[in-house]
């Protein structure tokens, strides 16, 4: 009896202690089931996380523009095309960084001499972005008078933005100017001469109206395209800045109380030699 007993409670706790290891095995298997779940989990998180990483960096930054300031057509002699780089560089400085500078061109031996003639243009490229930006026009317009290119339905189509300054290669903007771009952002037409600030959708009707339909691209331009765009636009009943703002806004005759303008149109043939030299001196660009 007493042996029967003792083994009675030798198998009791056997029992129990091979009851206790089966508790401890599965707790043990919940918890390396648990440990699997949060690496995989983990793993999930970091692969998505990556990719959504690889997918931001790939899609480019888009910036909206308040303004937009173009050229046409990156051509004429070499010794006009030299001086591309400083008047895309002296136009980026100038206006504020809301405004985009459109660069048009016919993609012709005329286009890559200038590129070649201009190797800062590329670390123009590489330093501003998106906000220097090269178009080839259309074939239909690619051999075009430079008159009917800048009346052209297509070349206005591409800019970006409604607020819209026409500039050459025959200014400069001036960096000590005390008057701004943003002075004269508001008027809905300012014709300076040879640069003209003026808006999109107007230009646009404009050109529909001219050619009828918007089908045909161009139209014809007298005494120079931004002065008969120009004067297209107050026939239209677009209101032309007053004499004074014109002054400041651009300089090809004459000043507005011997201040410097925001930008110097010309040879300016027409002004006083004293007051020439003076202006030259303090907008050497």
């Amino acid at each position: 009896f007493v042996l029967l007993c003792a083994l009675a409670i030798t198998g009791g706790a056997v029992w129990a202690l091979l009851s206790e290891r089966s508790e401890l095995q599965r707790q043990m298997t919940e918890l390396r089931r648990d440990s699997v779940k949060q690496h995989e989990t983990h793993e999930q998180q970091t692969k998505t996380w990556r990719q959504e990483v690889q997918k931001a960096l790939k899609t480019p930054v888009r910036t909206s523009y308040n303004a937009s300031a173009f050229f046409c057509c990156f051509d004429g002699p070499a010794w006009m095309q030299k001086r591309y780089t400083v008047m895309l560089g002296n136009a980026l400085n100038a206006l504020p960084p809301s405004v985009k500078v459109q660069v048009f061109h016919r993609g012709d031996a005329s286009w890559e001499r200038g590129l070649h003639l201009n190797p800062g243009v590329e670390r123009l490229k590489q330093t501003h972005g998106s906000r220097l930006a090269f178009h080839e026009l259309p074939l239909r317009i690619r051999k075009a008078k430079r008159s009917d290119v800048l009346l052209s339905y297509d070349l206005w189509n591409t800019l970006d933005a409604e607020i819209v300054l026409a500039f050459g290669s025959g200014g400069a903007f001036c960096a000590n100017a005390l008057v701004h771009f943003e002075d004269f952002a508001s008027f809905e037409l300012i014709d300076g001469d040879g640069l003209l600030l003026t808006r999109k959708s107007a230009v646009l009707d404009v050109i529909r109206h001219k050619a009828g339909s918007s089908n045909c691209r161009c139209i014809e331009g007298k005494h120079g395209p931004t002065r008969y765009l120009a004067s297209q636009l107050t026939s239209g009943g677009a209101l032309d800045a007053p004499r004074k703002v014109k002054e400041h806004f651009a300089a090809s005759s004459a000043t507005a109380d011997d201040a410097l303008p925001f930008a110097v149109v010309g040879t300016l043939p027409a002004m006083d030699a004293a007051k020439r030299s003076d202006l030259i001196e303090r907008c050497p660009e």
